[in-house]
């Protein structure tokens, strides 16, 4: 279950972190990442890189639709925009304020930073 929660959530490959990730490096973050997890007795069937291509390209599809139809939906892909080794946990990853920035910009674009 670690392996795949570690490969799942772009940690790296069990049991090392990849290279250019902006999860903290140090034990403790670690030991908490792995505490926060549940059990799953569903069975978990996929590569971890392959998943995300595969979700990358449903969210590029779904993005097209929803702009089809009138929408105004955006998929923002970090990589594509210099910033890499993300988690699933961006609030919680080094360049957090970074993050935060870049959605606080968007927000402001699309004039949804008001209350």
């Amino acid at each position: 279950y670690d392996r795949t929660m570690f490969t799942l959530f772009r940690l790296g490959r069990w049991p090392d972190l990849y290279e250019d990730t902006q999860f903290p490096r140090d034990e403790e973050s670690l030991n908490q990442f792995m505490r926060q997890g549940t059990p799953n007795t569903a069975p978990l069937d996929f590569d971890g890189e392959d998943q995300w291509r595969g979700e990358i390209l449903m969210g590029r599809k779904f993005v097209e639709l929803v702009n089809k139809y009138g929408g105004d939906a955006e998929l923002v892909h970090l990589p594509e925009l210099g910033i890499k080794g993300n988690t699933h946990f961006m609030f919680s990853d080094l360049n957090n304020i970074e993050i935060a920035d870049l959605l606080s910009k968007w927000l402001k674009e699309k004039g949804l930073d008001t209350l």
